[in-house]
């Protein structure tokens, strides 16, 4: 069983890390379809010209972050009553899914509305991955 939980957590860091560097992918594609939007231009109104938008994904993007940490948060619980640590997997798939939308509602931000200002979306997927991180002590 010792063997088992120690492959299930280096499993658990390799996804950990694919998420992670999945960041980074589409970033790379935003960067390559709009590169203008790199030219950044802090005298601009953080919000721009779409104030309802940007505080609409702003707000999708912390309840995302929550929702993620939450069902993490669940799935340990959940684990550590069933004695099942292969239940910790699912919740840091969920949580680290959930942190991925941010980054995509950046990009949609990025895309549809040219809002330059993109980049704090990735900043705080990352972040939430970083709350995800696989703990060797829940296994």
């Amino acid at each position: 069983m010792k063997q088992n939980v120690e492959q299930l957590y280096k499993t658990n860091l390799v996804l950990w890390s694919a998420f992670l560097l999945s960041q980074s992918a589409l970033f790379m594609v935003l960067y390559f379809a709009k590169p203008n939007l790199f030219k950044f231009d802090f005298s601009q109104p953080f919000a721009g010209d779409n104030l309802i938008v940007v505080a609409i994904f702003g707000l999708m993007a912390i309840i995302n972050l929550f929702i993620g940490l939450f069902l993490r948060i669940q799935a340990v619980q959940r684990a550590i009553d069933e004695q099942n640590p292969k239940l910790l997997q699912n919740g840091l798939i969920l949580g680290l899914a959930f942190c991925e939308s941010l980054s995509i509602l950046g990009l949609v931000l990025a895309f549809a509305f040219d809002y330059q200002y993109f980049f704090i979306w990735f900043i705080l997927a990352i972040i939430g991955m970083f709350l995800h991180y696989p703990r060797r002590q829940n296994y």
